[in-house]
C-alpha cells in the first residue's frame, strides 16, 4: 500500500468490516382497504370474484355498505339460485357472482332524486 503526505494507508481507510445498519423496522400492519374488504366479503358468501369487473362496479360508486346491502336484500333469492342451478360449484359461483353484479348496477343505477329536485328555475 503507499502512503500519502498525512500518513494513512490507503488501507486502512477502507472499512474492515462492513457497516452496521441499525435493523429495519417491522412493517405495520396494512388496514385492507375497502375494495378488499368487498373481496373478502364475496368469497366468504361463496362466490368467484371477478376482480376486473368489481373494480369496474366500484369506481361506478359501489361501496362496502351498499355491497353488504345488496348482499341482504337478495340473500333468499341467491339462495334458491344456487339450489336450482345443475352446474359445478365453480360455475354456481360464477353465476352468484355475477347476479350480485347486477344486482349492484342496478342499485348503483336508480337516482334517488328528492321530489323538490325536479322542480323550479333550471337556468
Amino acid at each position: 500500500m503507499s502512503r500519502v503526505k498525512t500518513g494513512i494507508l490507503l488501507g486502512e481507510a477502507i472499512a474492515k468490516k462492513p457497516f452496521d445498519r441499525p435493523p429495519a423496522p417491522e412493517p405495520s400492519p396494512v388496514q385492507p382497504d375497502e375494495l378488499d374488504t368487498i373481496i373478502a366479503l364475496l368469497e366468504t358468501h361463496n362466490m368467484a370474484v371477478d376482480r376486473p369487473v368489481l373494480i369496474e362496479v366500484y369506481h361506478k360508486g359501489l361501496c362496502l355498505a351498499r355491497a353488504e346491502q345488496v348482499l341482504d336484500h337478495n340473500q333468499s333469492r341467491y339462495a334458491d339460485y344456487m339450489k336450482k342451478m345443475n352446474q359445478p360449484d365453480a360455475r354456481k359461483n360464477q353465476a352468484l357472482f355475477n347476479a350480485f353484479m347486477l344486482d349492484c348496477q342496478k342499485s348503483l343505477n336508480t337516482n334517488h332524486v328528492a321530489t323538490y329536485a325536479s322542480h323550479g328555475d333550471m337556468t
